[in-house]
């Protein structure tokens, strides 16, 4: 589970996934976005978000993500 503190002007987070390789290379696997609005909204959100790379869908990632109020 994410718990994060949300600044007022933040409508959204960020998530880079990275694939931890060998010999220390961590290469970008790709983006996901979480929309901070629906989190704040709701307290918590549980989902499944695409993961972007140069804006093609490569995958999808569970992120479990509460916003403390």
């Amino acid at each position: 589970m994410v718990t994060f503190d949300r600044n007022n002007d933040e409508s959204y987070a960020k998530v880079e996934i990275r694939d931890q390789g060998r010999l220390g290379s961590h290469a970008v696997i790709g983006e996901a976005k979480i929309d901070l609005e629906v989190v704040a909204a709701n307290g918590r959100v549980s989902q499944w978000y695409n993961v972007y790379n140069h804006e093609k869908i490569v995958g999808e990632i569970f992120i479990d993500i509460e916003c403390s109020q």
